[in-house]
């Protein structure tokens, strides 16, 4: 994923997922 990042589907996907862990990491 990190050789994908030159992409901007790949970027905006990891940024989703960080997003996602971010608050369900709060939550926990």
């Amino acid at each position: 994923m990190k050789l994908t990042i030159i992409t901007p589907d790949s970027l905006a996907f990891e940024g989703e997922v960080t997003a996602v862990t971010v608050p369900g990491a709060k939550g926990s």
